[in-house]
C-alpha cells in the first residue's frame, strides 16, 4: 500500500490484517426511519384544498330542491342548478327582478324568488342588463 501526498485511499479490512492489525472493527451506522417532510405534506394538502374550493366555486353547489342542469353563461361562468322546473327569461328593457319574480311565481313571496333567481344566475346585485338570459324557476 503506497501513500502519495495528493491522495490517500482507505485500506480494506484484508489489507489492514495483512499489515499486522490484530483485528478490524466494522463501523455500522444505525438505519433511521424515513423522515416525513411535513412542509411538503402541508403544501400538498393546501393545494388540494384550494383545487377543491375552486372547483366548488366554478361549478356552484347543487342544493336540495335544485336539480342538475349545467350550462355555461355568456360571461364565461357556469351555472349549476338542479330543478327540472327551470326556465329561461331574456331581460327586456324595463324588466326588474321583482317583476320577474312576481310573474314566474305568483303565489310565492317575491323576496324569496328574487333571491333564488340571483343565486341561480350568480348575481350579486338586483340590476340586470338588457338581453341577458336568466334562469328562472317555473
Amino acid at each position: 500500500m503506497s501513500m502519495s501526498s495528493a491522495q490517500w485511499v482507505m485500506p480494506t479490512g484484508a489489507e489492514m490484517l495483512e499489515a499486522g492489525a490484530s483485528h478490524v472493527r466494522a463501523v455500522v451506522q444505525p438505519v433511521s426511519r424515513a423522515r416525513v417532510r411535513w412542509g411538503r405534506v402541508a403544501t400538498v394538502v393546501a393545494v388540494l384544498a384550494l383545487v377543491a374550493i375552486a372547483a366548488g366555486a366554478l361549478l356552484g353547489t347543487a342544493r336540495a330542491g335544485d336539480a342538475t342542469a349545467v350550462r355555461p353563461r355568456g360571461d364565461g361562468a357556469v351555472v349549476v342548478s338542479a330543478d327540472a322546473a327551470l326556465g329561461e327569461h331574456i331581460v327586456a328593457p324595463g324588466d326588474t327582478l321583482w317583476q320577474l319574480a312576481v310573474t314566474v311565481a305568483p303565489g310565492a313571496d317575491p323576496r324569496e324568488t328574487v333571491d333564488r333567481i340571483m343565486r341561480l344566475n350568480g348575481l350579486t346585485e338586483a340590476e340586470v342588463e338588457v338581453g341577458r338570459v336568466l334562469l328562472v324557476p317555473r
